[in-house]
């Protein structure tokens, strides 16, 4: 029904034309075809037991679409779906896409018990929606573990209460901790100039402000899809807990920003909404985007520095273990 409306229950053949169409509040039973052939269709309240195809090129969006056991379902163009549940078959083929938007904890996207769902080769099927709105929840989850001081942990203490006690009193004592070594390591080796270490040290202190933390957060620092371990549809373990550390809860939300340039995130912006009102921390941009500045540095800005990296840090590492400390080079 091109630019029109289904309202009522049941059978037929349906084509979308130039215009569009619109199905809402139906049930389609089995028998019942949908194509999505010259313009765009929009289902909502849609329980399906029937056969739909999205053409390619073309465009179907759906809010609370319930496909039973009998329905068929082929992707050739983009589905964008909210709380979507499927127990028939699907089939994304090359060029096709299935995406979850907007996901919440109130809006899953569901491959029944008895689904089968076929992706064929050029085609995508995004169910990291929902797992992207889990790992907002999860950092807000981790940050709220309570931790005593800044900077790596005392593991003995931790052993004897089970609780996290950092090293330092102070986030800037912890973040400047053998600063002036690490520097002057660097340019001793050939891997900084000297005006490119005072460079770093002068930033570091025109941003000082941004130090004073009143409380620590419990930090992974490594936040990245590929620490996240579960299924399509949630995640299950975040793993990499090495460089963990008691600071700011900013750092984790900067690193899935620098990552999402390379694994993108579904709604960057709506995963941050949701870590907020699950954490009850605002996003501080300012400071956000000054940890992605430090970050993309730190990564290495220059191809020397990338060329480098490994050895920078065992040599780092080596230092740090003659002077009684065995730390990472960059917290």
């Amino acid at each position: 029904m091109a630019g029109g409306f289904l309202n009522s229950n049941g059978t037929g053949f349906f084509v979308t034309g130039p215009g569009g169409a619109t199905i809402r509040n139906a049930t389609v039973y089995t028998g019942t075809t949908v194509i999505v052939q010259s313009g765009p269709l929009a289902v909502s309240n849609l329980n399906f037991g029937g056969a739909m195809t999205v053409g390619a090129g073309q465009t179907l969006t759906g809010d609370n679409v319930f496909k039973t056991s009998s329905s068929q379902f082929t992707v050739n163009g983009t589905a964008n779906l909210t709380n979507f549940t499927s127990n028939g078959r699907t089939t994304i083929n090359n060029g096709g896409s299935l995406v979850q938007q907007n996901a919440s904890a109130a809006s899953p996207l569901t491959l029944g018990g008895g689904s089968v769902t076929t992706v064929n080769a050029g085609g995508t099927l995004n169910l990291g929606g929902s797992g992207a709105t889990q790992l907002g929840r999860l950092i807000a989850t981790w940050q709220g573990v309570p931790v005593d001081g800044f900077g790596p942990f005392d593991v003995a203490a931790a052993t004897t209460d089970g609780r996290l006690h950092g090293l330092h009193p102070t986030y800037a004592s912890y973040f400047t901790t053998r600063l002036a070594a690490h520097l002057a390591f660097l340019v001793e080796r050939g891997f900084l100039a000297r005006a490119q270490a005072d460079a770093i040290r002068a930033a570091i202190d025109d941003h000082r402000g941004l130090l004073d933390l009143s409380s620590a957060h419990l930090v992974h620092k490594d936040t990245a899809l590929w620490n996240l371990l579960g299924t399509e549809r949630e995640v299950t373990a975040v793993i990499d807990w090495d460089d963990c550390v008691g600071g700011d809860p900013m750092d984790d939300l900067a690193w899935v920003s620098l990552r999402s340039v390379q694994d993108p995130f579904p709604d960057l912006d709506q995963r941050f909404t949701e870590y907020s009102t699950a954490s009850g921390h605002a996003v501080d941009n300012d400071r956000k985007t000054a940890l992605i500045g430090a970050a993309t540095r730190t990564v290495g800005h220059t191809a020397q520095a990338q060329r480098y990296e490994t050895r920078v840090f065992r040599h780092c590492e080596v230092a740090d273990r003659a002077g009684g400390a065995n730390r990472r080079i960059v917290d």
